[in-house]
């Protein structure tokens, strides 16, 4: 049974960073999310970058990736597309350790809402 998109967040949770409600997680362990979110059905239609320095996290403007207007003809073609675009993006090589992904997440149903609306 797929897991939902809280139980994705919540099997990460003690890999990454929360602050408030979201999180953070470091690239190796972004990179298996991206995994884990296509195997659970679930597309990546947001990533945030973010530089974490003690307990400051910081914004990276030059880091965002917007993939919720990804065409596509099926939920399928539209899933592989972000999730293959998230790994594509979240595996560049960046200039520090200190980097952490932010993550926005759809389900077929959240993507079939925005197709109506």
């Amino acid at each position: 049974m797929a897991l939902s998109e809280k139980q994705v967040l919540e099997k990460f949770a003690p890999r990454g960073t929360v602050f408030g409600q979201e999180l953070y997680l470091p690239q190796q362990v972004a990179a298996e999310f991206v995994s884990i979110c296509d195997e659970n059905d679930l597309a990546i239609i947001g990533i945030e970058a973010f530089e974490k320095t003690g307990d400051q996290i910081t914004p990276i403007m030059d880091y965002i990736a917007d993939y919720s207007r990804t065409p596509a003809k099926s939920w399928q073609q539209f899933r592989r597309a972000c999730n293959s675009a998230a790994e594509e993006f979240v595996m560049q090589p960046r200039p520090t350790d200190g980097l952490r992904f932010n993550f926005v997440t759809t389900t077929t149903q959240g993507w079939e809402t925005r197709l109506k609306g």
